[in-house]
């Protein structure tokens, strides 16, 4: 339903990223379905990292719920060699 990204950039700094959907797709997932897509996060250093969450509906129900992302490293290969 919803994205929540905190994108962080070690020139810029951090920057919130939020709204609908997911490249534009709204998938309808049964349990244990997975949804694979492709995007990017353009930054302007070769190190930075992000985190964040998707918001799901459970279609029964009508509940809201988070499924957190635990932060990830966006570098540059062999920057931190």
């Amino acid at each position: 339903m919803q994205r929540h990204w905190e994108i962080y950039d070690s020139i810029e700094g951090t920057r919130v990223v939020k709204g609908p959907s997911v490249v534009r797709q709204t998938p309808i997932l049964k349990p244990e379905e997975t949804f694979k897509y492709s995007s990017f996060c353009p930054l302007k250093s070769s190190i930075g990292q992000m985190k964040g969450f998707y918001q799901f509906k459970n279609l029964e129900t009508h509940e809201l719920f988070n499924a957190a992302i635990p932060e990830f490293h966006l570098n540059l290969p062999g920057i931190l060699n």
